[in-house]
């Protein structure tokens, strides 16, 4: 298995609808890279589910959590490949690559973590689009249909991201309001 070098990682994290796919594709036509594909959706990435990522993780800044740096480490130096996380790249690609691109839309929150843990030779690029754009495309495209208007607050490590809102989150009754707390929340 071909091994990158962990600081080369290129990150592009934003939210889902916000743009993050559209930049990762122009930027994987760079002929020396090849592109991971949203590597913190848990139900299919089982490492991360393994160490209690939940959805949307947020580690303070300042916290310790060596599971998650290794396993960060892994998936930086490209140890952690998958049909799933190659599904924009093919295997010529990971061959003849230099670097890899990683696109997120569940990293936004992680950031400050990462860039305190890892001294990435480029920083990540963190795209922001309007609130309203993100949650009317969302919306639209209809991906987000099966979500259920309440929001539930997750159960897992650093939780109080989440559970220092409780009164609001739990006040939430439709997916528009949902949406758009998630986007305040995860930017």
């Amino acid at each position: 298995t071909k091994r990158f070098e962990v600081n080369d990682v290129l990150l592009i994290c934003g939210d889902p609808r916000g743009g993050t796919t559209w930049l990762a594709e122009l930027i994987k036509l760079l002929p020396t890279t090849a592109m991971l594909w949203e590597p913190l959706a848990v139900a299919k990435v089982n490492q991360f589910k393994s160490v209690g990522f939940q959805w949307r993780q947020y580690i303070p800044e300042h916290e310790s959590w060596p599971e998650a740096k290794t396993l960060f480490e892994d998936l930086f130096a490209g140890k952690m490949l998958s049909s799933y996380l190659c599904q924009s790249t093919s295997t010529k690609d990971i061959a003849r690559a230099n670097q890899l691109l990683i696109k997120f839309c569940r990293a936004n929150q992680l950031l400050p973590w990462l860039t305190k843990e890892f001294q990435f030779s480029r920083p990540p690029i963190y795209l922001v689009r309007h609130p309203c754009a993100v949650v009317a495309s969302q919306l639209k495209q209809g991906g987000w249909s099966h979500v259920k208007p309440n929001f539930e607050i997750p159960n897992g490590r650093y939780n109080s991201f989440y559970s220092d809102h409780t009164d609001f989150l739990r006040a939430i009754d439709t997916i528009e309001m949902r949406l758009a707390a998630t986007w305040c929340l995860c930017n």
